[in-house]
């Protein structure tokens, strides 16, 4: 279900031109939900089956949080572990055993566990991420409108579905629940989001990959692998932010406005801001369905630093089965926690003029940016390869 290819333009054009010809929002709702079990279930047929199975089990956990799970934690726990298993079993169990291994290893045990990784279902990731909303929100009471075909159609809606944004249940349901008539600026709106999309990812993230892969490769100066860092870092943010566009452009067709994802985040002054600008719908999921269940910035000062630091290890685990994510996720997790102290007890100390200044603002995003551009190291190749990789670059080849 790639979104960068004639095919699926055709597909759009036909799934647009359908439900803009049908006469009101439950017919709409219903084809698009038609429409994209439909797709789902002929590029995957066997996992299409799988999640459609599960996309409905939680639906079914949502009405019985909202009837009969307030004050009943037990229940939302057990809604959460049930929404999670597929993704934790497909995702992560392979990686556990791993650990587990490499435990009894250092032990003097020979490692007994073995298992063949499973094919990870597409989109599997953020389509948990939504159904995991949805149960938690409707734990809360949030969820008023509760329709199984507009669910079906929000969890498998084409646009969103293998690399977000990861959007919410109440904003899609309610654009989608609205009578709306078709109107020319989704049109000129939709196509100017695609086509910017397709030029990042076609034009300048084509064009960034080849020194972007630098990164993989050994034995390289400490020159090649600045050059190919950086390279990375824009690559990634223009072929994420270019797929972005396209399902933001993609969702306008059909009159929906989804939830940006990108927004200039490598001109931000600090690790914070740079995380509220960058992957914007995913740092808001873990802001609401962790950090702040886990009492936020409501807490004492270390209990924020403690949740800061599960949070990004999670965050860091999400992304992939692998050391080399956690790592990433506790190098972000190390920043903010020195972002909080410094904004603590240091910057108080300084001159109040400071902040304001052209110098201080433009040595703060160059210190962010330079960090985030060393942290996606880590992130895109192995461990091993990562730390030699940082070492050269240090100067310690």
């Amino acid at each position: 279900m790639v979104l960068l290819s004639w095919t699926s333009g055709l597909i759009l054009l036909v799934m647009v031109g359908v439900f803009w010809l049908l006469p009101g929002s439950s017919s709409r709702s219903l084809w698009l939900a038609l429409s994209n079990i439909a797709l789902l279930l002929y590029w995957y047929p066997g996992q299409g089956l799988l999640m459609l199975g599960l996309a409905m089990l939680t639906f079914l956990l949502g009405e019985i949080l909202s009837r009969w799970g307030q004050r009943r934690a037990w229940l939302l726990a057990l809604a959460i572990i049930v929404v999670s298993f597929y993704l934790l079993y497909t995702k992560y169990f392979a990686f556990l055993l791993q650990i587990l291994n490499q435990a009894l290893q250092a032990l003097g045990q020979p490692g007994r566990w073995h298992w063949e990784k499973v094919a990870v279902p597409v989109g599997i990731s953020f389509v948990t991420f939504r159904w995991l909303h949805y149960v938690i929100d409707s734990y809360w009471g949030k969820v008023e409108q509760r329709e199984l075909i507009t669910f079906l159609g929000y969890s498998f809606f084409w646009p969103i579905l293998t690399s977000g944004p990861i959007e919410r249940w109440q904003d899609f349901s309610r654009q989608l629940g609205e009578k709306q008539r078709w109107q020319w600026n989704y049109l000129w709106e939709g196509l100017e989001r695609i086509l910017l999309g397709l030029f990042k990812k076609l034009l300048v993230a084509a064009a960034l990959a080849p020194l972007a892969s630098g990164l993989s490769k050994p034995g390289l100066s400490a020159g090649a692998y600045w050059l190919a860092a950086h390279a990375y870092a824009w690559q990634l943010y223009v072929d994420f932010s270019g797929y972005t566009d396209i399902a933001v452009g993609s969702s306008r067709l059909f009159g929906l406005r989804i939830q940006e994802n990108f927004d200039w985040p490598y001109l931000r002054g600090n690790i914070s801001l740079f995380w509220k600008h960058w992957h914007m719908s995913l740092t808001r999921w873990f802001r609401d369905n962790l950090f702040i269940p886990l009492g936020g910035s409501r807490v004492a000062f270390r209990r924020i630093l403690f949740n800061t630091l599960v949070v990004m290890f999670v965050t860091g685990l999400w992304h992939g089965a692998g050391w080399n994510f956690i790592f990433w996720g506790m190098l972000h997790a190390g920043a903010l926690i020195l972002w909080r102290l410094y904004r603590r007890y240091l910057l108080p100390r300084l001159p109040e003029s400071w902040p304001d200044q052209y110098w201080y603002r433009s040595l703060a995003i160059f210190i962010t940016y330079n960090f985030v551009v060393l942290a996606w190291i880590p992130f895109t190749t192995n461990l091993q390869q990562a730390l030699r990789v940082l070492q050269i670059m240090g100067g310690g080849g």
